[in-house]
């Protein structure tokens, strides 16, 4: 079964996650060129290899950004275990009650992400993801039950990307006006997604 959630699952949150990963670059040239300086000189020094991926720090961050503003599985669900007393409150959460997680609300709130609504790559940098509070950010759910594909998806969406942005200038098409499409419980690209690839 695992498997097959990775080929069904899988597939379409990382198509997701590089189409609104194109998208934001094409928004902001300067974060795209970056990131491509970064490709070129790693794939130089290390060929087409996982190695070469895990040294792209800029371009993971760019990865990490998108998951926080797209997450492709926007709501985690639980399931109480035990009745927990919210700290500080007088509620409590019997055994057994579903739990569900918005991320979209967790990912841009101003209390842990400053100006959320800005696309900042650089709030995944080293310096500055330590200040990242714990459980704020949960692209791929988090303890236990983590997703089991996270470093294939991530290792995949990073392919794609590397593939594209290191032979294509990617800039927004006219004819699309951005945005989500709200009718689905996972994110996925609305209709008529579209972006202008330019050959370098």
């Amino acid at each position: 079964s695992q498997a097959g959630i990775f080929f069904i699952a899988g597939r379409e949150s990382s198509v997701t996650t590089i189409c609104y990963t194109l998208y934001e670059l094409a928004k902001q040239p300067e974060i795209q060129k970056r990131a491509r300086e970064e490709i070129h000189e790693k794939l130089k020094e290390h060929g087409w290899t996982y190695d070469a991926f895990q040294n792209m720090k800029y371009l993971n961050q760019i990865i990490s950004e998108t998951l926080r503003l797209y997450p492709p599985a926007p709501l985690i669900d639980r399931v109480c275990v035990e009745d927990y007393k919210i700290p500080g409150t007088k509620v409590v959460i019997e055994k057994g009650t579903p739990v569900y997680v918005a991320l979209c609300g967790l990912h841009q709130d101003p209390r842990y992400y400053p100006d959320p609504l800005r696309y900042d790559p650089d709030r995944f940098s080293d310096e500055n993801k330590e200040n990242i509070k714990q459980c704020t950010y949960m692209p791929f759910g988090d303890g236990p039950r983590i997703c089991v594909g996270q470093r294939l998806g991530l290792l995949q969406t990073g392919m794609g990307l590397v593939s594209i942005l290191k032979n294509y200038e990617v800039s927004l098409d006219p004819t699309y006006k951005g945005g989500v499409d709200v009718s689905s419980v996972f994110l996925t690209v609305p209709e008529g997604f579209r972006l202008n690839l330019t050959k370098l």
